[in-house]
């Protein structure tokens, strides 16, 4: 355990060394020109349209984010070589995985405590209301980064460093959209297979984002919060169990 605290807090330093932080940060300074820019609405809506608009952005920087961190810290290293020290030493292959999930996981959300930490101090001092849904949705961002975090990790022992992030990118999509896509083909008369297919791979093989929304808890005042975070949470550490476990096995049968 303590070699994989170590690789991934190696990791955490590294991205900082290399002001990935720094440049995420800019991201900020749009939230918060965002909200001076929208100073002619009244506070409810102004507060509604920074939530929306920094939470989505926020997801959408975390996503790239781990996407990058994972295929540049495990597929680039395989390839270039530079894994093998770790390797070569007393971490195991899994080790290597584990750790490097864990650092690319960490990174992300202290990236997104702050830009969503900015959120909930914008809402409050604009509106002196305390947004318990900005730290909620930090949550289940987090929750969803995490698997995403996992799969990429699959892809990235599994295939080049050109497919690792597409692959992850198109099941990512496919992994909100799933539904929607069922759906189209239905109404643009779709074969019923292909339907039926679709529908069973977005639900039960990929893993379902759609639930990773901040609208399930507070459709009913937060009633029901606890429960739906809970089955959310369970839900989430067993795809990261199985999707780490199938990385690391197959990693360990691979040549390098």
């Amino acid at each position: 355990m303590s070699r994989i605290f170590a690789i991934g807090k190696y990791l955490f330093l590294e991205s900082i060394r290399d002001r990935l932080f720094i440049a995420l940060m800019l991201i900020s300074v749009i939230i918060v020109a965002g909200n001076f820019a929208m100073d002619f609405f009244e506070q409810g809506i102004q507060d509604r349209i920074i939530f929306d608009f920094g939470s989505s952005l926020a997801s959408m920087l975390g996503s790239f984010l781990c996407i990058y961190l994972i295929v540049s810290q495990i597929r680039a290293q395989l390839d270039s070589k530079q894994a093998y020290f770790i390797l070569a030493s007393e971490s195991s292959r899994a080790h290597f995985i584990m750790g490097k999930w864990l650092g690319a996981v960490l990174f992300t959300a202290f990236n997104m405590l702050v830009i969503f930490g900015e959120i909930f101090l914008i809402i409050y001092f604009n509106s002196r209301i305390i947004s318990y849904i900005s730290l909620i949705y930090f949550y289940i961002v987090m929750l969803k980064l995490s698997i995403l975090s996992s799969m990429t990790a699959l892809f990235s022992v599994t295939s080049s460093l050109v497919v690792a992030p597409s692959l992850s990118v198109f099941f990512y999509f496919i992994g909100h959209w799933g539904s929607y896509i069922a759906f189209a083909l239905d109404k643009s008369g779709g074969g019923y297979y292909t339907i039926k297919t679709v529908e069973f791979i977005s639900a039960y093989l990929l893993p379902n984002f759609k639930y990773f929304t901040a609208e399930h808890v507070i459709n009913e005042n937060f009633t029901g919060a606890a429960e739906y975070l809970t089955m959310l949470t369970l839900y989430t550490v067993c795809a990261n169990a199985l999707l780490l476990s199938i990385t690391a096995l197959v990693f360990r049968k691979k040549d390098l």
